[in-house]
């Protein structure tokens, strides 16, 4: 089983749970444990030793989820949303020997390097206070692209509210170990690197195949810098 069959994997395991448990109908505190129990970015903090509280604040830097999306649609024609029902079709799909088969193995070889890093420490991140309505917001307005996250986190910005000033945001960018996507020694909006050549920056979902993977052999190149070194976490 190589690492897309674990994500994919991973992937059925969690909707399985939320389908059956009725999750949205859940109070917020039973929410919470079982992000402690299931989210891979909880869990990796709750492992390092960090509170509940800290660890629910955490979230990936670069998801796997609307690249492979996108990806299956642009290359193999393929429709996936995150149910149960059509996770398991698309792991049926390759298993089976599908008509489909072949294209979505194509798009797979496409990400390994990328599902190989996807679920370590240089993927992850702590939000803020504030941090999961702003990572909702984050995934709403922007698909989760790291570079838009930055962008909109300073003055004016759609994810400013969730920061008290420019300094603020500065402060979280630095513990976190994220100024390595800032260019000219200084970190502000009008520093940040752009993972793509497009002059304006696009959803992943509106992105050709040739723009995803452009940003996703410069989201490896982060992932595997950043992973080297120790990050400073909130306990």
């Amino acid at each position: 089983m190589n690492k897309i069959d674990e994500i994919l994997e991973y992937y059925i395991e969690w909707q399985s749970i939320v389908e059956a448990s009725n999750y949205k109908e859940k109070l917020q505190t039973e929410k919470e444990q079982l992000r402690l129990e299931y989210d891979e970015d909880a869990k990796y903090f709750k492992g390092l030793g960090c509170s509940d509280e800290t660890a629910l604040h955490a979230d990936v830097i670069i998801p796997f989820w609307t690249i492979y999306k996108t990806l299956l649609s642009n290359e193999a024609n393929w429709n996936v949303s995150k149910t149960l029902k059509s996770l398991q079709a698309l792991k049926r799909q390759v298993e089976t020997g599908g008509r489909y088969s072949k294209r979505i193995l194509a798009v797979n070889d496409l990400l390994l390097e990328f599902a190989e890093v996807c679920y370590t420490k240089g993927n992850y991140m702590l939000l803020p206070n504030g941090g999961r309505m702003m990572n909702n917001q984050r995934y709403q307005f922007m698909e989760d692209r790291i570079d838009s996250t930055l962008y909109q986190c300073f003055s004016k910005g759609l994810l400013s509210k969730f920061f008290s000033s420019d300094d603020a945001v500065k402060e979280w960018v630095v513990e976190q170990k994220l100024d390595k996507m800032f260019s000219g020694g200084s970190i502000c909006a009008e520093n940040v690197i752009w993972m793509t050549n497009a002059k304006s920056p696009k959803l992943i979902s509106e992105m050709s195949t040739e723009e995803i993977m452009e940003y996703v052999q410069n989201a490896i190149h982060f992932i595997k810098e950043r992973g080297g070194k120790t990050q400073i976490v909130r306990k």
